[in-house]
């Protein structure tokens, strides 16, 4: 009986550590029910775009939560952001990084559309992917955009809003 408590015991610790680790890493995929559900009304979140850009060494499609110097440095070495690494306050912000994944030609793009608050913190992300008469340019990418909000206690949730563009943009 002893035993048994004890492994219990240590499951929790390790799931308590998994998901407190995880919050760092990733933005959570929260079901975007939960936030509808809440009705409170959503309030439009400042950011500032650090970086964007078409390539990076990230290949799949993800999202990152930063909240500290070390952290924005080591994502810093993931993108071809021009020039050194932008100074953040940390104690006031946090950056939240998108990355499309790579993708089978230039006419591809991700950005944040908009920030809201409200039983959540919702990111939206706009996936631009090129019509299907675009021509290709046979150039694999894999585009980012980085930016800088408010330091929030709400968790972070996201939605991607997928668009197609025309050949000219």
């Amino acid at each position: 009986m002893r035993n048994v408590l004890i492994i219990i015991g240590l499951a929790l610790i390790v799931g308590v550590f998994v998901i407190f680790t995880n919050r760092n890493q990733q933005l959570q995929n929260n079901s975007l029910q939960n936030v509808a559900d809440a009705r409170v009304p959503a309030k439009a979140v400042p950011f500032t775009k650090l970086a964007y850009g078409p390539h990076s060494v990230v290949t799949k499609r993800v999202n990152y939560l930063i909240t500290s110097p070390t952290e924005l440095s080591e994502l810093w070495h993931l993108v071809d952001a021009k020039g050194k690494i932008p100074s953040v306050d940390f104690t006031q912000n946090e950056v939240i990084a998108v990355f499309a994944g790579q993708q089978p030609a230039a006419n591809y793009a991700v950005t944040v559309s908009k920030v809201q608050d409200s039983s959540a913190r919702m990111i939206s992300i706009m996936f631009k992917n090129p019509s299907s008469n675009c021509a290709s340019q046979n150039a694999v990418i894999a585009p980012y955009e980085i930016i800088v909000v408010p330091t929030t206690s709400l968790p972070i949730t996201h939605e991607n809003i997928s668009t197609t563009t025309t050949c000219l943009e």
